[in-house]
Formats: C-alpha cells, sequence, structure tokens
C-alpha cells in the first residue's frame, strides 16, 4: 500500500511539473535566418517579437524563371500579426521540444538552411534544417509564409535581426 501510495504521489508530481513546463512559457521573440543555395533560394532576416511586430530584411530575392535578382522584393519591411496568425504561432511552438536547446535536422546537398531562434523564458532554443522534418515543418512555414506576405510595409529604417 505505501508504495503503491509513493507512486501516485510521484505521478501527480511528475504531472502538475510538466503542465507547470507549460504554462511557465515567456514566449519573447522568434528569428529566421535562411541562407543561398545554388539556385533561386531567398535570403530572409526575420524578427517577430511578443508584441506581434514583424521587422524582415530581404537580402535577395529572385524571379525563379529568369534566375535575376527582384529588387522590388528586396529591402527593409515591417508588419505585425493578426491576433489570429499570433495564436496559431504559439500554438505550433507547443509541438517544439524545448528541453533540447539545439534541434539539428538534416543538412545536405543544394538546399537553404534555415536556422530559426526561440527566445523564451530568457533562454533561447535553436533550430537548424534544410530540409524540416515533420515536428518542425509547421513553424518554417509558417515563417517563410510571413516573410512572403503582402501586407509588410517597406520602410527605410535599417535594423539588425
Amino acid at each position: 500500500m505505501y508504495k503503491k501510495l509513493l507512486l501516485l504521489i510521484f505521478l501527480l508530481l511528475n504531472i502538475y511539473g510538466c503542465d507547470q513546463n507549460k504554462t511557465n512559457f515567456s514566449f519573447e521573440k522568434i528569428t529566421l535566418h535562411t541562407e543561398m543555395c545554388l539556385g533561386t533560394c531567398p535570403i530572409y532576416h526575420l524578427e517577430i517579437n511578443n508584441d506581434k511586430q514583424i521587422k524582415l530584411f530581404v537580402e535577395e530575392f529572385y524571379i525563379e524563371e529568369y534566375f535575376e535578382k527582384d529588387i522590388s522584393r528586396m529591402g527593409y519591411f515591417t508588419g505585425k500579426l493578426s491576433e489570429k496568425e499570433f495564436v496559431y504561432l504559439m500554438n505550433l511552438l507547443r509541438n517544439i521540444d524545448f528541453e533540447e536547446k539545439e534541434t539539428i535536422e538534416d543538412h545536405c546537398c543544394d538546399g537553404s538552411l534555415k536556422t530559426i531562434s526561440i527566445y523564451y523564458n530568457r533562454k533561447i532554443k535553436v533550430i537548424k534544417t534544410m530540409f524540416p522534418s515533420e515536428k518542425t515543418r509547421g513553424i518554417v512555414s509558417f515563417l517563410i509564409d510571413v516573410c512572403e506576405k503582402d501586407q509588410l510595409v517597406r520602410t527605410n529604417e535599417k535594423f539588425e535581426i
């Protein structure tokens, strides 16, 4: 009986502890940096803060059919996530394993290396991937979609990301 009681207490504390980790998640910001490939991969530097503000620097962007740079899509841009987009981002972050400080996935061949840094609870979780796995595909796709949003506004203000 004593062992069963200890096991029950241990299980309850473990469940409570796991729940605490999720409720104490304090999102600060997320960044995405993409690198060049041997083709027409764009080079993005993106930052989304906890106040939903977006900063984007597009270093290179190509018209794929012609292998020419599209200067109209390059430069500094700002914007803001909608409430719905921000909630979606927070839900995607729930699927990330924060126990590992760094997640490194497949790197090979010709693809754009994507580095995502998630700033939370005064810590940083880094994900490096060229070909996202099932567990990171959602967050990578979301961030690339933000980079390609037509609603972002060009700015003359230069900023570091």
